[in-house]
């Protein structure tokens, strides 16, 4: 995937972290990511949602757990 607003990807990963931050569970699964971006569907789709756990992966902000993304 090519993205042509670096913004569109900060922005997303900084909304993950504030959200897993401010919550009282300790790990983030990708289900989660529809309440992080509750209200943002048009900016970060549903089909966008791996794409962006995948680049906090790469960068080492996240990580997989047992095969599954949390």
């Amino acid at each position: 995937m090519l993205v042509l607003n670096p913004n569109w990807v900060s922005d997303g990963i900084y909304k993950v972290i504030n959200w897993a931050h401010g919550s009282p569970k300790s790990i983030v699964s990708l289900g989660d990511y529809e309440d992080i971006f509750k209200g943002e569907k048009g900016r970060f789709p549903k089909d966008k949602f791996e794409y962006i756990f995948s680049l906090m992966e790469k960068y080492e902000l996240a990580y997989s757990k047992n095969d599954r993304k949390r």
